[in-house]
């Protein structure tokens, strides 16, 4: 019986290189003891804490980097330039590089990078290896590779039609969301090469209303004027659905960054939360980078039975 599972233990290290972790050796239903000795009969190889490797398969650089992964924890994946190679896109690095959630470890032979927005979806195997995507990637490398080195890597996933301009900026959005430094490299060449940053307030609102219809969503007013109790005008908002409450603001690429503007931007929000409105606000980011965000959250503001509401 345990030579059959082994035997499927040794197909998936097979598949690794040559590597495999303790948790695969006993999720084969093998033992500890077993692994053990086979190390001391000279079958296996200890590679790293809770990594082995078969004796018999040559070593390589592929070898190195599985190990490397393996002994970085449950999600960990091949990352920066090491992942770049791995995907065709850059020469093979002087030192192996990991991305993982945690890390209390500080290895000698690897630079580990730390991440708390690495999501399962910016994984993926590539000759058996875990490692980014190749739009992860391309964030990823301008920190702390340079701007340079993102834009080559840019340029070649896109002339092999690995990935367009707007995977990446998915991504990038996904991550700079969650108020990550060390996304400017990244940022810097898709504003360049999308130029977002020459939208208009107006083509900006226009995208916005098409991407609404485009996922039949209700068309909500435009510059909608809200008054207070005595007539008075409180502001005039981007987007509104009267009928159930929901105001939305657009912040666009040249969006108020002075303090004085942002501090009365703030109060006129507060001041449409105090006659009972819900105020939604998305950057140009969020309607150009992320569609699915901007209807999913707007959906989830609307009534179940909003089909039933008027059409403006």
């Amino acid at each position: 019986m345990e030579v059959g599972r082994e035997a499927k233990l040794i197909e998936l290290a097979r598949r690794q290189h040559g590597v495999f972790s303790l948790a695969q050796w006993t999720g084969h239903g093998l033992s500890p003891a077993s692994l053990t000795r086979r190390v001391r009969g000279g079958l296996v190889t200890r590679m790293a804490p809770q990594v082995y490797a078969y004796a018999s398969v040559p070593p390589t650089w592929h070898m190195e980097v599985a190990v490397a992964v393996l002994a970085s924890g449950r999600r960990a994946a091949a990352s920066h330039r090491t992942a770049a190679h791995i995907h065709g896109l850059a020469g093979r690095p002087d030192r192996i590089e990991v991305v993982t959630l945690r890390t209390g470890r500080r290895p000698s032979g690897y630079t580990l990078h730390q991440s708390t927005d690495l999501a399962r979806s910016h994984i993926t195997k590539v000759n058996g290896i875990s490692t980014t995507t190749i739009a992860r990637t391309i964030v990823d490398i301008g920190v702390p590779h340079g701007i340079g080195r993102t834009g080559s890597c840019l340029d070649e996933a896109r002339r092999r039609e690995l990935v367009s301009l707007e995977d990446v900026a998915s991504v990038l959005h996904q991550v700079a969301r969650r108020g990550r430094n060390g996304v400017g490299p990244a940022r810097k060449i898709l504003v360049e090469r999308l130029a977002w940053d020459q939208i208009t307030e107006s083509q900006l609102e226009d995208r916005f209303l098409h991407l609404l219809q485009g996922y039949e969503l209700p068309v909500p007013r435009c510059q909608h004027p809200i008054y207070d109790a005595q007539g008075g005008l409180v502001a005039r908002v981007d987007f509104a659905y009267p009928e159930s409450g929901l105001l939305i603001e657009l912040d666009g690429a040249q969006f108020h960054t002075d303090r004085r503007s942002f501090q009365l931007d703030r109060v006129r929000q507060n001041r449409l939360i105090a006659q009972g409105y819900r105020v939604l606000r998305f950057t140009y980011w969020d309607v150009m980078a992320a569609p699915e965000y901007v209807i999913d959250t707007i959906d989830s503001f609307l009534p179940r039975n909003w089909e039933r509401e008027a059409r403006i």
